[in-house]
């Protein structure tokens, strides 16, 4: 499988948006994975710019996108942020363990912050403890 990672156009927003059920704002940046049919495989969006950290939502139809998309996703926000959040609703536990393998520690959880029963974890992942970008 080939696949062109690029920045996404607004449109393209919605795809990330609807597969986590999360609600599209006007700062959000974006880069995804298409393959050689321009269809999306995987995306990360970034959100809640601060001055020292950023949100950052990810979401894949196909795991393996992740190989070509995996530093990109993190070189983008740590070249100017030192922190990157993750907000992850708690019943997507494979994306959960997608993130606690990359790196990504809790930092917070919000009972009932998704829906009921459904806690919101930020976790949270610091320039320096990056494994994808100590690797390059």
């Amino acid at each position: 499988m080939s696949l062109t990672v690029r920045e996404a156009p607004i449109n393209d927003h919605l795809w990330l948006c609807s597969k986590l059920s999360f609600p599209w704002t006007s700062d959000m940046i974006a880069l995804e994975a298409v393959d050689e049919n321009e269809q999306i495989v995987a995306m990360v969006g970034y959100q809640g710019w601060r001055p020292n950290s950023v949100t950052m939502l990810f979401a894949a139809a196909k795991p393996l996108a992740w190989r070509c998309l995996l530093k990109p996703a993190f070189a983008y926000p740590f070249a100017t942020r030192e922190l990157v959040r993750v907000e992850i609703p708690s019943h997507s536990t494979e994306m959960l363990s997608i993130a606690k393998r990359l790196g990504f520690r809790e930092a917070h959880r919000v009972p009932d912050g998704y829906a009921k029963g459904d806690d919101v974890i930020e976790l949270e992942m610091r320039r320096d403890e990056c494994r994808p970008l100590r690797k390059v």
